[in-house]
């Protein structure tokens, strides 16, 4: 396989988000190239295989491209980014993106490209489309695939620091799942063991279980005692039966228990930011 590390544009952040789209074939002058955005680290089966991308707005991602198919001649590519309406696809840059420039294909090689997609800020959900092209030397640009891509306000989780001033936000975390994305975001919270000094002010515990199956965390063994006015939120990230969030009473106070993998792309997947807020409304209410 050859690899090429091609960036198009400089790096904003070092997030590194990865898209997989369905390929699609064009054909020119004999020259048949499949393109592909691939995701090596699909975190579950639903998530192998997207029909489209959520993806965060405001920053640059990169998205490695498989490129197949046969052409001897220099190949160039090119991506245009259109923001989608009812009757209009408006591109969302004057210029399109370049992808590789020059690049050739022996009869059954891949070419693998990291190429790097600045994408817009959003205010709320909206829906874009990548359009890959290609083309040979002086021939016409083709259509060479296409990935949907939604994007998302990079926002989502700023209501957690000012929950985190009204509210004592405690932690237990020992595989840091949680902690160094409170800290990037400023939200204040103490160790799960530490004292309450103000009773009074509503406490939400994480409790972070990410390597034991569900069945085997028992609160009684950790010593945990919910007091009034407290939530324990128990994230069971490697769960064994059907997804489900369920509230329910738990001595002076309630428990909640997420049995979903949120946490593992917590830091740029909006669907998971987005139900992570929910279940934090499950507790107070978050503006």
């Amino acid at each position: 396989m050859k690899r090429v590390n091609f960036l198009a544009y400089p790096t904003i952040c070092s997030l590194l988000i990865i898209a997989h789209s369905i390929a699609a074939y064009a054909n020119a002058d004999a020259n048949d190239i499949s393109i592909q955005a691939l995701d090596p680290t699909p975190s579950s089966e639903s998530q192998a295989n997207p029909i489209a991308q959520h993806l965060l707005g405001g920053q640059t991602v990169e998205l490695p491209l498989i490129i197949r198919g046969h052409c001897e001649k220099p190949l160039d590519m090119r991506a245009r980014l259109v923001q989608l309406a009812v009757s209009l696809g408006a591109p969302a840059y004057e210029e399109d993106l370049e992808v590789c420039s020059g690049q050739t294909l022996s009869d059954g090689e891949t070419l693998e490209i990291n190429f790097l997609l600045p994408l817009p800020e959003v205010r709320s959900k909206t829906e874009f489309e990548l359009i890959y092209q290609a083309k040979v030397q002086e021939e016409e640009w083709f259509d060479a695939g296409r990935t949907r891509i939604h994007l998302y306000p990079n926002d989502i989780l700023n209501p957690l620091k000012p929950l985190s001033e009204k509210t004592i936000l405690r932690l237990k975390d020992d595989e840091d799942a949680l902690r160094p994305l409170l800290d990037t975001l400023e939200v204040s919270h103490i160790d799960y063991r530490s004292p309450v000094f103000n009773p009074e002010m509503p406490i939400i515990t994480f409790i972070i279980n990410s390597n034991n199956p569900r069945d085997s965390l028992d609160l009684r063994d950790m010593g945990l005692r919910i007091r009034n006015n407290e939530t324990a939120i128990i994230f069971n990230e490697h769960v064994r039966t059907l997804p489900k969030v369920v509230k329910l009473p738990w001595q002076n106070g309630h428990l909640i228990q997420v049995d979903l993998e949120i946490l593992k792309n917590l830091h740029n997947d909006p669907r998971s930011q987005n139900v992570f807020m929910e279940i934090i409304k499950l507790t107070h209410p978050v503006n």
